[in-house]
């Protein structure tokens, strides 16, 4: 038997129909015969921008109806008393993802997702998962506000960084690196510390490891053969609401492709053209590796080399770029994400030396805390860079 999972959008819909005397039911605009003799997991979600998922019923689809829209039944079903809340459990948030936030239709799920959803059912009454897998955002969220005050530049650095990183996961090696420490013992403790105040605000206690309150710990290693922390989701959402300058929205290849085809410059692309736009628009692909070989693999003005936390930057806009210039990699600076959030919503840009010009509101402390002083500068500056670092400065500052 295989197993999917239907969506149903509450705040469109109403709440999910109870079970009936047909039993159980689920229905679809897209074809769904394939369900026949299959288990349905159906999931709803609710509210505008942060959705919270419940887990409503599953069933054995014994009967397809044809029509408009199509609708699948079986009497054979298992339904919790109370809708359980997913939302949160870091293994729903990954299953979430995998899914495509639910906007394919009826997806097949695969048994990873299938036996935590059967653990849901087998004790629906009790907690589910770690205390740290039932926190929300918001409990997170509080107790980020209530040490923020106690964090130093170096741990304030690893935070922003690890939450920056691509998939959110970093070595205890990079994360020295961006705290600037000579080796991981310094940052393990320093982290630990962080984890720690953590723990006590969420009353989180006997703890696996020394950073298992704000991460896990990745089965795979990385290219230097270290292990991998990754921040949970919850403390990435957090983080992003607590400090909205400085941590990255997530990637979203579906608003960039539409962003393209909405554009009147990309009307009649070739498929391969269109790719390599919405690349450039997210900085990835080989707009990121031209960059990465414009600047050795370091950011344009501290230095970092941690590859994960690198962001290919736009100084041009987009808006105001022709498509050649939106591929060109002298275009493109190499960033760390924190400083390329300052550089993206203006409150930084460079003179045609390199040198860095700051917003008046940006105190030297602020700057300090990601790595910058007013002396900072570019590392190197081509005159095909002059151009663009032009546009940025007149977009921005009003200054050519």
């Amino acid at each position: 038997m295989k197993h999917y999972v239907q969506y149903h959008k509450s705040d469109e819909r109403g709440a999910p129909p109870p079970p009936s005397g047909d039993g159980f039911a689920i229905s679809a605009k897209k074809s769904i015969r394939h369900l026949l003799g299959q288990r349905v997991w159906l999931i709803s979600g609710e509210g505008a921008k942060k959705k919270t998922f419940y887990f409503e019923y599953s069933f054995v689809v014994e009967n397809v109806e044809v029509g408009s829209p199509n609708r699948a039944t079986g009497p054979d079903g298992l339904c919790p008393t109370l809708p359980i809340k997913l939302s949160g459990l870091s293994w729903f948030e990954d299953f979430k993802d995998r899914q495509q936030n639910f906007s394919l239709g009826v997806r097949e799920i695969d048994s990873i997702a299938v036996a935590e959803l059967e653990k849901l059912l087998a004790h629906p009454g009790e907690p589910v998962g770690t205390p740290q897998e039932r926190l929300t955002v918001q409990d997170y969220l509080t107790a980020l506000s209530a040490i923020e005050g106690k964090l130093s530049v170096e741990q304030r650095e690893m935070l922003v960084g690890h939450a920056n990183a691509l998939g959110h996961a970093l070595s205890m090696g990079n994360l020295a690196a961006l705290a600037g420490y000579d080796g991981y013992e310094t940052a393990n403790l320093q982290y630990g510390r962080v984890d720690e105040w953590l723990a006590e605000m969420l009353s989180i206690s006997s703890l696996a490891q020394k950073t298992s309150a704000l991460a896990t710990v990745n089965d795979e290693r990385d290219d230097a053969g270290d292990w991998r922390l990754v921040m949970r989701p919850q403390m990435v959402e957090a983080l992003r609401q607590l400090w909205p300058e400085l941590i990255l929205p997530e990637s979203d290849e579906i608003a960039a492709a539409a962003d393209i085809d909405l554009d009147p410059l990309c009307k009649g692309l070739k498929a391969t053209e269109r790719a390599a736009l919405i690349q450039a628009r997210i900085g990835q692909g080989a707009y990121r590796r031209k960059l990465l070989d414009l600047w050795k693999g370091r950011c344009a003005v501290t230095g970092c080399e941690i590859g994960a936390v690198l962001v290919a930057s736009h100084a041009k806009p987009w808006r105001k770029s022709s498509n050649n210039e939106r591929l060109d990699p002298f275009n493109g600076l190499l960033l760390a994400s924190s400083v390329d959030r300052l550089f993206d919503k203006g409150l930084i840009t460079f003179a045609n030396d390199g040198k860095i010009i700051a917003d008046d509101r940006l105190t030297d402390t602020q700057l300090s805390s990601i790595g910058l002083s007013r002396q900072s500068r570019l590392s190197r500056v081509d005159t095909l860079h002059l151009p663009y670092l032009n546009a940025h400065r007149e977009g921005v500052f009003g200054q050519s």
